[in-house]
This record gives structure tokens, sequence and C-alpha cells, in this order.
């Protein structure tokens, strides 16, 4: 009985359209699992994620100096407990605005200034260290550790 009633609520959240599964399967192959992973289990994982992703917005929110609007520096002070998550965080930002840059140097356009910008350069093992609203300062990963 009580595997039924936990069975129950996944089949109404079948008709919510799943938006990590393909992703989900892939990385579980990509670690070793089946190609073609039990639909069970991509489910349990897409609501572990799903869970994750809004508990951090809900927290981000409620760290925003805006009412309803979440930025980019409101999700970042959010990991900033979590350093393994705020790391890769940061690294897919960099990684984001080099890839923007790159598309813009083989169209022959100048990239507009970015916050990171404004406030100096990312270099490797630099990141940001503030709160929502506060000016960025650069520091290292040393510094940000201690």
């Amino acid at each position: 009985p009580a595997a039924a009633e936990a069975a129950a609520p996944a089949s109404s959240d079948r008709k919510r359209p799943r938006a990590f599964t393909n992703d989900l399967a892939a990385m579980l192959f990509g670690f070793g699992g089946d190609r073609e992973p039990d639909p069970e289990t991509t489910d349990l994982l897409e609501e572990v994620v799903m869970e994750f992703v809004a508990e951090l917005m809900e927290q981000a929110v409620a760290a925003s100096h805006k009412p309803g609007r979440v930025r980019v520096e409101d999700v970042l002070f959010t990991l900033r407990k979590h350093p393994r998550f705020w790391a890769r965080a940061r690294e897919l930002l960099v990684l984001k605005r080099e890839i923007e840059e790159a598309k813009r140097r083989t169209q022959g356009e100048e990239a507009p200034p970015t916050a990171f910008e404004e406030h100096g350069r990312l270099q490797p093992g630099e990141g940001l260290a503030a709160a929502p609203g506060e000016d960025v300062e650069l520091h290292t990963e040393d510094e940000i550790n201690m």
C-alpha cells in the first residue's frame, strides 16, 4: 500500500512536461548506466532537479532587492554557502561570456560592456563575492575559501 501511495503522485506529475528527461538520460548513460534508463529513474531525478531549482529560485527571490525579479547576482548570492555550486555557476557564466565574445569577433561586432567588465575582467581563479546590489569585488579563490 505505501508503495502504491508513493507511485500515485508520480503518475499525476506525468501530466506536466519534463524539461530535463533527455539530458538526465544522457547523463545517466555517460556515468555508466543504460542507454535507455528506466522512466521511473529519470522521473525521480527530474523531480529532485526541479525541487532543487525551485528552492534555489525561492531563495534567490528572497535575496533579491526587487520583488519578483531575480538577477544572476541573486542566484550567485544564494549559492555562496555551496562553494562547488557557486564555482560551477561562475565558471558557466564566464564560459557563456567567452562564447558570446567569440561569436561577436567572428561577426566583426564589438561586445557591449558587462557587469564583469565594469569592475575588471574576471581572470581564472577569480570570482564575484558580493551581496545583491553591492559593488562587485574581485577575489581569488583562496581569499574566498578562507
